[in-house]
């Protein structure tokens, strides 16, 4: 006699996860998603936010949006934060000229001495570049060095190749380039959130509606559950910033709350 397993999985890309052990006495309100309050996974390769019916769902009570709903996210840290690459460019130099090289496009001369060699005349130069864009770089420090270059824009979060100097034309010494900082994404589990989402009562329910890609450009309204009986083992929280099974510290927090009807089972 054939058989079978009741409950869903998230299949990458856009399997639906099933989360209610009934469909009778099923209540719902609706609740406006806030696109950056669930972070991105990625799935074959690509980067990707999927809303997945089951996500417990908290409110946002802090910031641009406050009053929207996101994935509720507790947590206790441990997680690296993202940052961007920043390197130096130090100056022993006392004339002449010298060129910087990014990903192998090559700039126009820069002066190498005290005067010349400023923040203004770096940056220039670097956004001359084919394949730099203005916000890509910002470059400061006084005139003479040492000066500080600051990646962003299409760099942003990114470990970044160092600046190639090419002293050929430097006379007295040379203009050295180096990495500060290194640039990195966030880390998976970056801590919990900090609008309201980490507190266990403004949680408001069980995610309903499945969205595979659309909180990637814009808010959406999602059904949320308030009343029905679940599967805890079929839920999720978003657990130092990872989507991880609902906990049992969650599930009694929710069966606690008032405004809340959910029986798990």
């Amino acid at each position: 006699m054939a058989d079978f397993v009741k409950g869903g999985t998230p299949r990458a890309p856009f399997g639906v996860n099933e989360y209610l052990r009934s469909t009778q006495d099923v209540k719902k309100d609706s609740y406006t998603f806030a696109k950056g309050a669930i972070p991105e996974e990625t799935i074959d390769g690509v980067a990707q936010k999927v809303l997945q019916p089951g996500t417990v769902l908290a409110s946002i009570t802090s910031g641009d949006d406050a009053g929207k709903v996101g994935v509720y996210a507790p947590g206790a840290g441990g997680g690296v934060a993202a940052v961007d690459e920043v390197q130096s460019l130090t100056r022993t130099s006392t004339g002449g000229t010298i060129t910087l090289a990014h990903e192998g496009e090559v700039t126009g001369t820069i002066p190498a001495d005290a005067v010349g060699f400023t923040a203004a005349a770096v940056q220039a130069a670097l956004l001359a570049l084919p394949n730099l864009n203005v916000g890509d770089v910002v470059v400061t420090g006084a005139a003479g060095g040492p000066l500080t270059v600051t990646f962003g824009g299409q760099y942003a979060d990114q470990d970044v190749a160092t600046l190639t100097v090419d002293n050929t034309s430097a006379t007295g010494g040379t203009i050295v380039a180096a990495q500060v900082t290194a640039g990195a994404a966030a880390s998976a589990g970056a801590g919990p959130a900090t609008d309201g989402r980490q507190t266990a009562a403004n949680i408001v329910g069980i995610n309903d509606t499945f969205l595979p890609w659309q909180l990637l450009e814009r808010d959406c309204e999602v059904a949320v559950t308030y009343e029905a009986t679940v599967r805890q083992a079929w839920c999720y929280e978003y657990a130092n910033g990872v989507r991880t099974a609902l906990s049992n510290i969650t599930r009694d927090a929710m069966v606690d709350d008032p405004s809340l009807a959910i029986l798990f089972k």
